[in-house]
């Protein structure tokens, strides 16, 4: 854990009220879907200038380029701005520019798959944290205390 993460935790360790104690921290890493995007922009870098005879396609791969490019940038910002932290009684924090607080008696379902998404019955309540390497460990430490599962 990097320090200026272990500083976004200690700023959400704060907000925790009396008693709550920690029982797991999303662990967020970018790097396996970044050097796909890298590698995609990449390989349509290459394919638009071996084709450089088609107008058409140095566009096409020109656009492919600069929106994985782009897409590597979002994963990134996403990534560096969020912080989550699984407490005995509700799972809370920051997910980009997302802030939340979710009581596990609230929620009404947990799915897993390659994301973990928290749904708290309404589009405002619910949160999707992708990019989290230590998924099912959090959601082993939300289901210890959660009533739905």
């Amino acid at each position: 854990m990097t320090t200026r993460y272990r500083k976004m935790v200690d700023e959400l360790a704060a907000q925790m009220e009396p008693g709550e104690r920690v029982e797991d921290v999303a662990l967020f890493n970018s790097i396996p879907t970044m050097c796909g995007y890298f590698a995609f922009a990449a390989v349509s870098f290459a394919a638009g200038r071996m084709l450089s005879g088609h107008h058409a396609a140095v566009l096409l791969s020109s656009v492919l380029s600069m929106w994985m490019m782009a897409s590597a940038a979002h994963t990134l910002y996403l990534t560096q701005n969020s912080c989550v932290l699984v407490t005995d009684r509700r799972t809370f924090g920051h997910v980009g520019e997302k802030r939340f607080s979710l009581p596990h008696t609230q929620l009404k379902k947990i799915l897993l798959s390659r994301v973990l998404f928290l749904d708290g019955g309404d589009a405002r309540s619910s949160v999707l944290l992708r990019h989290v390497s230590n998924r099912r460990e959090l959601h082993a430490a939300i289901a210890k205390h959660s009533e739905i599962l």
